[in-house]
């Protein structure tokens, strides 16, 4: 509502800025005619008795002046108009640096250029982020899915011991879980940006969900031999329990592939008064 009022009080004063304008121009151009007009009478070049003269005369001179002052008067708005138009076609190009000059005496003119500067930053950092995105999750898949490759080679070897089969196929489902969890993260991000995901808050146990990740990560930083401190104060959460499952996720498992082998972890949950 209050977005609409502050429209309609831009709108009414735009064009009352307009109107201003286009009379400031009729006013000037009625004053310069009519100054011309009597100093060609006076010097006899014109005669007012003449109508069909004197008529066409003092209309030609009115749409010169008229054309001049409207072209004097809407030079610098009209260029600034013309400038944003042409980053706007820049920006429909992909070009996200282009930026336009804020030194603007008209406050909508003004406030349009501050407009259209935030929006190519946040494309500019948009489009950043969304190369990075594509990079990181490129390298993210490549590692699982190279790794599952080289297991499988090997299990189809002959010479390879029950034992090893058995390593050889935890692996493949280790990193199968990976790729599982980096689908269910992308999912989340495409639903997220639209706005597409609702959020549901319902009442569950923060600390049995950190647990649960715990345990599904054992076989990873137990292959690293790290050593974790937990310490877990038994905590009811109201919130959204998928998005929380998937920080804590990702949270841990950085933690535990960015650790060095034979490190420590250290894990705390306890609530604020």
């Amino acid at each position: 509502m209050r977005n609409k009022i502050a429209s309609a009080r831009r709108s009414i004063r735009i064009a009352a800025i307009f109107s201003a304008l286009v009379f400031l121009i009729l006013a000037l151009t009625m004053i310069i005619t009519v100054t011309v007009t009597m100093f060609l009478y006076r010097r006899d070049i014109l005669r007012l008795q003449r109508l069909e003269v004197t008529i066409p005369v003092y209309a030609g001179i009115s749409v010169i002046v008229g054309t001049i002052m409207s072209r004097f008067a809407g030079k610098r708005p009209i260029g600034r108009i013309i400038e944003i138009n042409e980053a706007t076609k820049e920006v429909a190009r992909g070009n996200f640096d282009v930026v336009v000059d804020e030194d603007i005496q008209a406050t909508e003119l003004r406030e349009m250029a501050h407009s259209f500067n935030i929006m190519t930053r946040e494309l500019a950092a948009k489009k950043l982020l969304h190369t990075d995105f594509i990079e990181n999750v490129s390298h993210e898949f490549r590692t699982p899915l190279s790794a599952i490759e080289g297991y499988a080679i090997l299990l189809r070897r002959k010479s390879v011991s029950d034992e090893m089969r058995v390593e050889y196929a935890k692996k493949i489902l280790n990193n199968t879980q990976r790729l599982t969890a980096l689908t269910g993260n992308i999912l989340l991000l495409s639903r997220l940006e639209p706005g597409e995901l609702i959020l549901e808050k319902k009442p569950f146990s923060l600390d049995e969900q950190l647990r649960e990740i715990i345990l599904m990560l054992e076989s990873e930083w137990t292959a690293k031999d790290l050593e974790l401190d937990i310490e877990l104060e038994s905590i009811t959460y109201s919130g959204s329990r998928e998005l929380l499952y998937h920080v804590w996720h990702n949270l841990l498992t950085n933690a535990v592939k960015f650790s060095n082998k034979g490190g420590k972890i250290i894990i705390r949950l306890s609530s604020f008064p």
